[in-house]
């Protein structure tokens, strides 16, 4: 089964992704979708036949309540114990999220909450149930922890493997520059772990069910940045509704791994949410530079590094923009900059903002509530990019920061003149307070 050998008999778990095969025929781009259909084969199945002569189906797995490791944190933020099948079965009857949408954001919904997020949720289990067999001390090859490890396998990579997640990870592979690099990984993860499950080694099959889970949550890192550069791409080029079915493809890879980053941070695991869940909006620009700036910061907590993801490579690649600002060239706008710098710089000390921030006394407690909130975003920084000057008055473009990453760009702000000095209005700075959800007292 690819670069794998099973060591137990799981050519029927193997043959559940020729169910996504027939599920993603009946997904054509340019024809209406056969809804009924597909529901039918998500619910019967039909290619994937167990001992008992009963179908294994998609259905099955992801309706069935259970209580384990991962699986339990998932429940827990998505707040609904069968949360894939509420996602799959919203995209296929055009509800929830999915309420009012056309086909081909639908389609996204359903093949993607199909192939990779009820497949790696089913992959993972398998590996918990092993380990748990494991701890139980059942090793049998073809009954215990081996044979559970070697479904994981069958499901993530299955009879079809261009019908499931393993053709996901080499397809975002050749978008970053890595390759093959995750699932040759994998294959390397799954075959140690085996090995050591049928030679009765619990703590080695662990550590190879940690590598597993790491390399799997850098394939759809990568996918949610690669749909949220596609969501500014098409709206760059005024195509609102190719920009949706970005916003909804990018969402169902994001929540393959949206519990695992809210885990690290959950602040920056809603930020991106935010950008990308159906049910919070239409697609926004910025999409890819917030998304690409606040998904690093968890890298590190992953476990994951800047290599493993790699560099996107796509003919419109939309980051923030640079700053436009000339240091040296405007007297007052460099004044402006290091205003906004000092004052909204979370590092900073009180003491060096005050000459930059207007009724600055009356704010130190505020100060204090923000510096501490946001160390869990690594601290948060505003860099202008753009300064206007109007006599007494500057318009400021800035982005903001989390952990030194644009996280949220080209917003607007101002500046003030008083008494020679250019300043941060009390008015602005408690603004941007609140929206780190900090309050400042009434003045």
């Amino acid at each position: 089964m690819g670069a794998y050998m099973p060591l137990s008999d799981v050519a029927s778990h193997a043959k559940v992704v020729l169910d996504i095969c027939d599920i993603n025929a009946l997904l054509p781009k340019d024809e209406p979708i056969d809804y009924a259909s597909v529901k039918q084969i998500y619910e019967e199945g039909g290619n994937s036949v167990k001992g008992d002569g009963s179908i294994r189906t998609i259905a099955g797995f992801a309706r069935t309540e259970r209580d384990e490791a991962i699986w339990n944190d998932y429940v827990s933020y998505y707040g609904d114990p069968t949360w894939l099948d509420t996602f799959a079965m919203s995209a296929i009857e055009g509800t929830g999220a999915f309420a009012g949408e056309p086909d081909l954001v639908r389609r996204q919904g359903i093949q993607k909450g199909i192939q990779n997020q009820i497949m790696i949720a089913y992959a993972i289990h398998e590996l918990v149930v092993a380990l748990n067999n494991a701890a139980d001390g059942n090793f049998d090859i073809d009954s215990g922890a081996p044979h559970n490890w070697d479904e994981g396998w069958a499901f993530y990579h299955g009879d079809a493997p261009g019908c499931g997640p393993f053709a996901t990870a080499d397809k975002r592979g050749d978008n970053f520059g890595t390759g093959s690099a995750v699932n040759d990984a994998l294959a390397m993860a799954f075959t140690t772990g085996v090995e050591a499950l049928a030679a009765g080694d619990a703590a080695a099959a662990r550590a190879a069910s940690e590598e597993i889970v790491r390399q799997m949550t850098i394939t759809y890192l990568q996918a949610t940045i690669r749909y949220a550069n596609k969501v500014d791409s098409a709206l760059a080029k005024g195509d609102t509704g190719s920009a949706r079915v970005s916003q909804a493809e990018g969402w169902a890879f994001y929540r393959v791994i949206e519990p695992l980053v809210a885990g690290v941070n959950h602040q920056v695991a809603a930020a991106v949410a935010s950008r990308l869940d159906l049910s919070m909006g239409d697609p926004q620009p910025g999409t890819a530079a917030m998304v690409m700036g606040a998904l690093p910061s968890v890298y590190a907590g992953l476990g994951i590094s800047p290599g493993d993801i790699g560099t996107l490579n796509e003919d419109d690649l939309f980051v923030a923009a640079p700053a436009g600002i000339v240091e040296g060239e405007d007297p007052d706008v460099d004044a402006v900059v290091a205003a906004y710098r000092a004052v909204f710089d979370s590092t900073v000390q009180f003491d060096d903002k005050i000459p930059y921030l207007e009724d600055a006394e009356s704010l130190r407690d505020t100060h204090t509530e923000y510096a501490a909130a946001a160390e869990s975003f690594g601290g948060i920084s505003l860099e202008p990019v753009a300064v206007v000057i109007d006599g007494d008055r500057a318009e400021v473009t800035y982005n903001v920061l989390f952990g030194g990453s644009v996280t949220y760009s080209d917003l607007a702000g101002d500046a003030v003149k008083v008494d020679g000095v250019w300043m941060v209005s009390r008015d602005r700075f408690c603004g941007f307070m609140a929206s780190a959800r900090v309050s400042c007292p009434s003045s």
